[in-house]
């Protein structure tokens, strides 16, 4: 009887460690400093690209040289834990940790697009043909995510529409204060769309400078912007945030905001700017 018992303890233990330990998959570190396109492994002809006032990515026919499809790669360490950080050439646009598309706003790390926040996995698939992005957050095991709400996040390519690249959410805890693994093992296997691919590109020695006749000054608690008639402005916090996004009929256009800073982008062109 006693042996029974034993060995259904042991079996329940089995099952409580398969239900709430994480399948390790081999990750893959892109080269720092590096660029690079993600191609469909559906359809290899084609990339990710962002393009600005967008806030998901699209797949598109690569077109060499094509900045709006090409990433640059760097990776960071958060409490021995390593991670990739992606940042699009064109648009300096990066994955939030909702799987959207965000200003990089990384100015505390000199602009450089690690912020931790923004970290993803590569995964790689079994035979080592694809990869998928996962969130950092699954490897790392940080107690003020085991709540309900917050969910694990994938990127992946709708079945039936790889044109489209979707955050996929699934639960990262079910009961408060516990992490569950069973829904990120229950699509241990799936999700792996992407093939990375090293390409060259040298970025512009100016990139995204605004418009000579544009200017751009704080005053009184205001973003005050000359000459931007008909022109799309965007505010972001540092963090990636839209605080504000117009496009204004007048030359001239104040924008009320609190003591920080931010990322100012008219048109295609970008300026950081200092509230106090």
């Amino acid at each position: 009887m006693k042996k029974k018992i034993f060995t259904s303890c042991l079996a329940l233990i089995a099952i409580s460690f398969a239900l709430f330990s994480q399948t390790t998959r081999e990750r893959l570190f892109l080269t720092k400093g590096h660029y690079y396109v993600f191609k469909s492994f559906y359809e290899p002809t084609k990339v990710m690209a962002i393009y600005d006032g967008d806030i998901t990515a699209k797949m598109e026919t690569y077109v060499p040289g094509n900045a709006n499809q090409i990433w640059k790669i760097y990776d960071a360490n958060r409490t021995s834990e390593k991670y990739t950080n992606i940042v699009n050439a064109g648009t300096n646009l990066i994955f939030n940790d909702h799987g959207l598309i965000v200003q990089n706003g990384d100015t505390a790390n000199n602009n450089t697009g690690w912020l931790a926040w923004d970290g993803w996995d590569l995964e790689q698939s079994d035979d080592k043909s694809a990869v998928r992005f996962c969130h950092f957050l699954e490897r790392w095991g940080w107690a003020a995510t085991y709540e309900p709400q917050y969910k694990g996040i994938f990127l992946t390519l709708n079945p039936g529409e790889n044109d489209k690249v979707t955050p996929f959410l699934y639960p990262r805890a079910l009961v408060s204060g516990v992490r569950d693994y069973t829904a990120y093992n229950a699509n241990e296997g799936l999700y792996f769309d992407f093939v990375p691919m090293e390409v060259s590109y040298t970025p512009s020695a100016v990139p995204n400078l605004l418009d000579s006749n544009i200017d751009i000054s704080v005053r009184s608690g205001s973003i005050i912007l000359n000459q931007v008639s008909g022109m799309n402005i965007n505010v972001f916090s540092v963090d990636g945030r839209s605080i504000k996004q117009i496009k204004t009929a007048n030359s001239v256009e104040s924008i009320p905001v609190q003591k920080g800073v931010y990322v100012v982008k008219v048109n295609n062109g970008t300026q950081k700017v200092v509230v106090d």
